[in-house]
């Protein structure tokens, strides 16, 4: 029987944030899609896309007094991937280097920011 629940934690570029426990995140580890489709003559053919690596709304708390909103606004300033690291109530670990994309805006009524990365497959550690 596995252990599950929510994250433990989010390691992003070196720092920890805490995970919301009721948080909805999700992750992807990246690789590749196949999609069907048909022939003319009922034959059929593969089609493969690449998907990147992704944590997608991961509830993070932000602590103004870390300077935690100005540090995640900088990392999308710069566009560029840093490491990220996801450690589950199993201990189980993934970590990719990704982009922070999408939107900051950190909640102050419950101290809550949506945060979402992508880019290469994530690896587990």
């Amino acid at each position: 029987m596995g252990l599950h629940g929510a994250a433990r934690d989010m390691t992003i570029n070196g720092r920890v944030f805490k995970v919301a426990h009721d948080g909805p995140g999700s992750k992807d580890i990246g690789g590749r899609n196949n999609e069907i489709q048909m022939n003319g003559d009922g034959s059929s053919r593969t089609i493969q896309s690449v998907v990147p690596g992704s944590f997608t709304d991961v509830q993070v708390e932000i602590d103004d007094t870390r300077g935690d909103h100005e540090f995640l606004q900088n990392l999308s300033n710069e566009g560029l991937p840093v490491p990220v690291v996801m450690t589950y109530a199993d201990n189980v670990s993934y970590t990719g280097d990704l982009v922070l994309t999408g939107e900051i805006r950190p909640d102050k009524s419950t101290g809550i920011a949506s945060l979402s990365f992508m880019g290469g497959t994530l690896t587990q550690i």
